[in-house]
């Protein structure tokens, strides 16, 4: 039986002979691939209700972006740029790619894209691969060396670890996840291609999930926002000051910063 340290061998291996893509692992990545544009360009899940706090969002350091992600019902807030939704989506095939090659290579690849639900937050988490739980990321290679230095503990923009976790809790009890205490980002660097699996303990995490989300809860319930996430800094030393780079790709940045200027 495979065990998933061969899986990134075992994928460039295949990739390198071309041999051991099957019809099944073309219909596969159909499948996904057709999921992915519904989901782009309806922004729904078949069958699913959407909820405005998910699995994803839980642990963002992002508190006030998350916030106004919640409160705003009016749906005037930024609509994103082609450039990047259209970022977002080749991330998204890239990520199904890599999914359909672990198939392909023939190592056990579970609960894929399952729908799972913490203390009644939803979400989907990617996959269980031979019994470990796995989040499958692509990444810029400044992303990417976070995942390759497992250096997230350190600093994790955009609450991934909280993520991970939460998808984790979600599994504790299914037979299919045979590490419990541990998860992992399948991380891809999409400049060049390049593989990693970056492994953390959650024991911590998992022992105070209920707590982490009872006060995320409490934070969305407030009726002012929470303090900003980041503060502006300076643009090399022509005096001006720039957003850093979580207000970059939020949405909600004029709300924040109210002389913004483009």
């Amino acid at each position: 039986m495979k065990t998933i340290d061969q899986l990134i061998p075992d994928i460039n291996n295949l990739l390198s002979r071309g041999k051991g893509w099957t019809k099944e692992s073309t219909e596969l990545l159909k499948t996904e691939v057709g999921r992915i544009v519904e989901e782009r360009f309806t922004g729904k899940t078949e069958g699913e209700v959407r909820n405005p706090l998910r699995l994803s969002a839980i642990g963002t350091p992002n508190k006030r972006q998350l916030w106004y992600d919640y409160k705003d019902e009016s749906k005037k807030s930024e609509v994103l740029p082609a450039n990047v939704v259209g970022t977002f989506f080749y991330g998204d095939l890239i990520e199904s790619w890599v999914i359909a090659l672990a198939v392909a290579t023939g190592h056990r690849v579970e609960c894929l894209q399952e729908r799972v639900d913490v203390f009644g937050v939803p979400g989907h988490l990617d996959c269980i691969i031979d019994g470990v739980l796995v989040d499958v990321k692509s990444a810029n290679m400044f992303s990417f060396n976070k995942f390759k230095n497992n250096s997230l503990r350190k600093k994790d923009d955009y609450g991934y670890l909280g993520q991970l976790s939460s998808y984790l809790y979600s599994k504790q009890k299914d037979p299919r996840l045979t590490l419990k205490h541990k998860a992992a980002f399948l991380a891809i660097n999409k400049e060049k291609f390049e593989l990693v699996l970056d492994i953390y303990d959650f024991t911590e995490e998992l022992k105070n999930k209920e707590k982490e989300i009872s006060e995320t809860k409490a934070m969305l319930a407030l009726d002012t926002p929470p303090e900003r996430c980041v503060e502006d800094i300076e643009d090399g030393k022509s005096g001006n000051r720039i957003l850093d780079k979580p207000c970059i790709w939020c949405r909600h940045k004029e709300k924040c910063w109210e002389n913004l200027t483009k």
